[in-house]
């Protein structure tokens, strides 16, 4: 129940809600293999520097991402605690008894998202 605690349903509902878009999808997918700044984002993906700016702010907002910055860079990465908050949440969820019956390939393949997102991390650890 402890778990259950780190992450409000607000605060869910606004991880989600970041999560609805395949451009943040795929900008959390390049963050998998560590730390990013804006201007490789824009040379894999093609897209504005704009355009993935306002992406990487929802994101940042979330929690799912953090940053740093050296000099006059900015680099973004995943935010290891905040996915294993997720990964506890999600994995409370669908074991629980009620649920487990009724779990969907949906949310089984959502939380298999997340469980990659958390393996990078832990490797790259």
């Amino acid at each position: 129940l402890e778990q259950l605690k780190k992450i409000n349903s607000a605060q869910f509902v606004g991880i989600m809600e970041s999560l609805s878009d395949p451009i943040r999808i795929n900008i959390l997918e390049l963050m998998m293999n560590g730390e990013i700044c804006v201007c490789d984002i824009v040379k894999v993906t093609g897209l504005s520097q704009s355009k993935i700016s306002y992406h990487i702010k929802i994101l940042k907002d979330s929690g799912l991402i953090s940053d740093r910055q050296e000099g006059r860079w900015v680099y973004y990465k995943l935010d290891l605690e905040v996915l294993s908050d997720i990964q506890n949440w999600m994995g409370n969820l669908i074991s629980h008894p009620r649920i487990r019956g009724i779990v969907n390939n949906q949310i089984s393949k959502f939380f298999d998202f997340f469980e990659s997102l958390f393996a990078h991390l832990v490797v790259d650890l």
